[in-house]
Formats: C-alpha cells, structure tokens, sequence
C-alpha cells in the first residue's frame, strides 16, 4: 500500500469516527429531550391529581362542619344566641358525614383513591361564641380534651385564622401516594408514605 493509499484511509477513518460522535451525541440528546418532556407530562398530570384532591378534600370538610353545627334552638328562641348545642353529638356528627364525603368505610378510603391509607381526625374544635366570650371544645385525636374560654377577637384556631363566631374547626391527615412532586420532602409515616393534612374552619351562619 502506497504512503497515499495509508493517508486516504486514515482520513476516511477519522472522518468516520467523527460521523459516529456526532451520530452519538446527537442521539444522547434526543433522549435527554425526550425524557425532559416525560418528566414534565407526569409532573404536569400530578400537578392536576393533587390540586384535585385538595378541592375534593376542601369541599368534604366544609360539608361535614356544616354538618356538625347544629345550634342549640331554645336557646335561639330565647335570646337569638346562637351556640352549638352539644360538642360531643357535633363531633359524631362530622365523623358520620366526613366518611360519607369522602367515601370511607369507618377511616378507610376506596381502593381507586389517591389516599393511600387510613384517614385520621388529628383535632376537632367547637367554638361558641356568646357576647364577648367564645368557648372552645376540643378533640385531639378523637379525645375530648378539654375546654378553654377567650375573648372574642383574640381567639384563633390552630391554622392561624380568628374565630369571630360560633362554629368548628377540623384537622384531618392520610397518606398518598407522593408521586414525583412530593420526592425528597415532607413528613412521612411509619411505612415511609407521605403524610398529608387539610384544615377548615367553618361557621354558623347567623341569618338576619
């Protein structure tokens, strides 16, 4: 083979090399692009679930408090005060239709569900207001624990917001299945599933 004959292959295999890199990377980011897009899509579609899960979670809590605020009628009739009548019956109250709501059987939720497990009441609070006092009932993890009395526009319940008339406040937290939004963050139960919560204060409302 002739010194010429050698240059020209070499050329050729160099030239060739440099096609298949080219060809290599442009395939590595093809796939890179492709794979950001699944990400996204997937992201996208949890996005979605959970903001439809919070709406879902948000409507059966403020169901079931509206449900639990039976005031007391004599006393209405009496004076117009306007006070839950029994904390304890207020609270079997919202448990009977919190499971209603949100399809449980007792705290268990269907098996088409995003909760992925038992649903648990982690507080749940009356608040009756009569003149400048507001009166608060609670139940921590379905315990009565006691009452407290404040003066109205000073009391507030656990998520910060004021009391400013009579009725309930509830705290409810399951797990789920966490998806991609949730990796790496939040609190997470003894089987390693995220743990969420939601909250709601709901009032009677006085008509006049």
């Amino acid at each position: 083979m002739t010194l010429q004959n050698r240059e020209h292959l070499r050329q050729s295999i160099k030239k060739n090399l440099f096609k298949d890199e080219a060809g290599f990377a442009n395939s590595c980011v093809g796939l890179f692009i492709m794979l950001f897009f699944v990400v996204m899509l997937i992201f996208v579609i949890d996005i979605a679930a959970y903001k439809s899960l919070s709406d879902k979670m948000e409507d059966a809590l403020a169901a079931s408090g509206l449900a639990a605020c039976v005031i007391d009628i004599k006393r209405y009739g009496k004076d117009h005060s306007v006070v839950i009548a029994d904390p304890g019956d207020a609270f079997e109250k919202y448990k009977e239709t919190l499971e209603i709501n949100m399809n449980l059987l007792g705290n268990i939720p269907g098996a088409d569900s995003f909760i992925d497990g038992p649903v648990k009441i982690d507080t749940f609070r009356v608040y009756n207001c009569e003149g400048d006092e507001v009166t608060e009932y609670i139940f921590n993890d379905e315990v009565y624990a006691g009452e407290t009395v404040g003066i109205l526009g000073n009391v507030k319940a656990p998520n910060g917001q004021l009391v400013t008339e009579t009725g309930v406040y509830s705290e409810i937290s399951f797990p789920v299945d966490k998806g991609i939004l949730m990796i790496g963050g939040g609190e997470y139960d003894e089987n390693n599933r995220l743990i969420a919560k939601k909250n709601k204060l709901t009032f009677v409302r006085k008509k006049s």
